[in-house]
């Protein structure tokens, strides 16, 4: 889309810019004040100007601001709408006449959809692109026209003088005389100057000199050419001739107009580049500006058709689902030192129920420090046994890449005191709890075999230690396997792990097979694990220790794309195959995330006791009861032994997120859901709903609500996000006869819960 300019950002300002083809100025927030032929107005939030081409303008800023810039070239609209060019356009909000509010609020909508796809670079949303502005090309024909028009504009072109006029248009750079003008048209000189006169106002003379005057402004500002070379291209005699007819039409010579000028344009480009390769906004506020005035226009979703299912209640076949247990990462072992780190523990603990947690930096690494080694040793058995009183079970990761560089003697040193470590804080511990520990190693593909030889040296300890190591994008190749190390490999490994991050690979540019890559990609992770493993002659839980969802590249894309659905499809589909799946805690690298928020990794919190949406998905998650009556097409029933229902419906949505960004509440990505239960006892029953989606529970939508002109006190940011980024929750009780249906409309990514409870009598 090289005809096409979008500049979306801070405006300071633009001094004396000639327009090429047609511009839109669109002012998201703030104010900027444009002036064209002299006239200035203010331009307010939501409004809208249009600059027409060859105009020559300028843009002022007054204060913060953020403003969307358009533009067309001429030379696209001279081959697809060349009528466009002929007439001048009356068309500003700042001057907007009384009953234009329907038009202008369609132009608005109309550019700011053009600036997203533009935004996005793709090649196969080039007709949307153009559909756009060929419905905003056709309203501004037919409704904004000001009645002055370019000089061919008035001129028939069945008459005599049209093809006179596009004859000069097309060669003015060159001589050109009123007799040749005449031989070409078979008229008389003298009948051709009356008929100039006449059809355009001017003399032929004056009209010719005009148009090489309007090409020479151009060059002057916008080229590096000498003044001299500039007369002679655009067709005067001489440079003479030139300065005298340019200070006649403009009050001062070239030079002195291109110093007074070209300068600012040099200005002004620098603070409307802006954009990086790729066509993306400058900054993040300013996508999230675009992203939510365009929300504005979105009118309520026509969703078709609901999705409708039948349950009968007391037929249906019962039957269980395993989920993968539940692993707490908290980051470095002595983070939980921390009294923020301690309550999120606490709290997750009691909301969501982990059954191991994750941690590094077990081992003390320095040397020569015995005092500090010890103490951090006493530290780490107060951890521990503070997380076995809550119910959980370490799961240790051991981060020997660094060590596996080493030279042998160093790598032996390291291992024996590894080993002392250990004893000190497993002397602790019972037995019976020890067994449940597990081990992850972690070291390059290439490097079994030092791996295998720190296995050994944690099952010396205690042989009952589950011992398991972290397999990358290239494990080791089997076949070069030697037969030793492939027996220490069967005897030592008790399990296998492995990192999954959709984000990290390049996906397909085509839409379906986008979303299709996006579906399968922890899938094809655990296979390409699980094939590894089987052609080794191993069987061995395999655990998932780190992984991502989907996510925008940027913190809007990220935090516009609610994700809560794709978690959930990620541990159902993942149920019966891995043994366990990490969940970060928190965002520990992270010393002040306010108030850049951001949104890529995934944790149960963001900073102190704000919960993000992982932890309401897994908290949702564990609502459900033990015997599953239903699982499909994304509708989860669930039932306890006291018949207790619980409904889950989640909307997993694998698309682009930036494409998503223009119809985040686009009928496309929402989903209408009839759910019939039959055959339930009749009585009293009290019904809990809980809805998690962007507007329920997502921070980052939360934080776009505090639209404060002056930062915020941390602890007022804190205390609102605290209280106030919560799903929705209802409560309400109902007589059931036997039959009860659930309506649902589910957003992108969204997730409901329905628990059905009998009332007792």
């Amino acid at each position: 889309m090289d005809n096409f300019q979008v500049y979306l950002d801070h405006m300071e300002s633009l001094s004396h810019q000639l327009n090429d083809g047609l511009s839109f100025l669109l002012v998201l927030r703030g104010q900027v004040v444009l002036e064209t032929f002299g006239e200035a107005g203010i331009l307010e939030s939501n409004s809208l100007a249009v600059i027409n081409h060859r105009e020559l303008y300028s843009v002022e800023s007054r204060g913060q601001n953020i403003v969307l810039f358009l533009r067309v070239s001429g030379e696209y609209l001279s081959t697809r709408c060349p009528e466009i060019l002929k007439n001048r356009y009356t068309c500003s909000t700042a001057r907007a006449q009384s009953g234009t509010e329907s038009l202008y609020e369609s132009l608005k909508q109309r550019v700011a959809r053009m600036a997203f796809i533009y935004l996005k670079q793709d090649e196969e949303d080039r007709l949307l692109f153009q559909s756009e502005l060929l419905l905003v090309l056709h309203t501004l024909l037919h409704h904004f026209i000001s009645g002055e028009t370019y000089e061919m504009t008035d001129i028939s072109r069945d008459g005599k003088l049209y093809p006179i006029l596009s004859y000069i248009s097309q060669n003015y750079r060159n001589p050109i005389t009123l007799e040749q003008l005449a031989g070409e048209a078979y008229l008389s000189v003298p009948y051709l100057s009356k008929l100039f006169r006449k059809e355009t106002g001017v003399s032929y003379l004056e009209y010719l000199t005009g148009i090489r005057l309007k090409a020479a402004v151009h060059d002057l500002i916008y080229t590096g050419e000498p003044v001299t070379r500039i007369a002679m291209n655009c067709g005067f005699s001489g440079v003479k001739t030139f300065n005298s007819q340019f200070r006649k039409k403009y009050g001062c010579s070239p030079g002195e107009y291109r110093k007074k000028y070209a300068l600012a344009q040099k200005t002004g480009t620098r603070t409307s580049g802006g954009q990086d390769k790729g066509g993306r906004a400058k900054s993040p506020e300013s996508l999230e500006a675009l992203v939510r005035y365009v929300s504005r226009f979105e009118p309520e979703a026509d969703m078709g058709e609901p999705e409708r299912a039948v349950l009968n209640v007391r037929t249906a076949e019962r039957f269980q689902v395993d989920f993968p247990k539940k692993i707490l990462d908290i980051g470095h072992i002595l983070s939980a030192l921390q009294s923020t780190v301690q309550m999120q523990i606490r709290e997750a603990q009691k909301a969501i129920g982990f059954e191991y947690v994750m941690f590094h930096g077990f081992f003390f690494e320095k040397d020569d420090v015995p005092d500090r080694e010890l103490i951090h040793y006493f530290q780490c058995t107060e951890i521990i046994n503070n997380l076995r009183q809550m119910g959980m079970v370490p799961f240790v990761r051991i981060e020997l890449t660094e060590a596996a560089g080493m030279e042998r003697e160093r790598q032996q040193y390291i291992l024996g005191r590894m080993k002392r470590q250990l004893e000190i804080v497993c002397g602790r511990f019972e037995e019976e709890y020890l067994e449940q520990w597990h081990f992850e190693l972690c070291a390059p593909d290439r490097e079994l075999s030092f791996v295998l030889e720190a296995a050994a040296m944690i099952k010396q300890i205690c042989y009952q230690f589950r011992t398991g190591i972290l397999v990358g994008e290239h494990p080791y190749p089997v076949e070069e396997m030697e037969f030793v190390l492939h027996n220490q490999f069967l005897l030592l490994v008790d399990f296998l792990s492995f990192t999954s991050d959709p984000n990290q690979a390049v996906a397909p540019a085509d839409a379906v097979k986008y979303q299709e890559f996006h579906r399968t990609c922890h899938h094809r992770r655990l296979e390409a694990v699980k094939g590894w493993m089987e052609e080794a002659g191993a069987r061995l839980p395999i655990f998932l220790t780190h992984f991502n969802t989907l996510t925008g590249k940027s913190q809007v894309e990220a935090g516009e794309f609610h994700r809560t659905a794709l978690i959930a499809d990620m541990v159902f589909s993942l149920a019966q195959m891995t043994a366990g799946i990490a969940f970060a805690l928190n965002l520990s690298s992270r010393e002040n995330p306010m108030p850049a928020l951001l949104s890529y990794p995934l944790s149960l919190f963001l900073y102190n006791n704000i919960r993000r949406p992982l932890f309401f998905t897994l908290r949702s998650l564990m609502l459900l009861k033990q015997q599953v009556l239903m699982f499909q097409n994304h509708i989860l029933v669930t039932m306890d032994k006291r018949g207790t229902l619980a409904v889950l419906m989640y909307h997993p949505c694998y698309i682009d997120p930036f494409r998503s960004l223009d119809n985040v509440r686009g009928s496309g990505n929402i989903k209408n859901v009839n759910l019939v239960l039959q055959n339930i006892p009749a009585g009293r029953y009290r019904i809990k709903s809980i809805r998690l989606d962007r507007d329920n529970g997502s921070l980052y939508n939360n934080w776009l609500k505090m639209n404060f002109s002056n930062p915020l006190e941390e602890d007022d940011i804190v205390e609102y996000l605290e209280n106030f980024c919560n799903p929705s929750i209802s409560l309400m009780e109902e007589s059931i006869d036997g039959r009860y249906e659930i309506h649902q409309s589910l957003t992108l990514n969204a997730i409901a819960v329905f628990l059905i409870r009998r009332e007792t009598d």
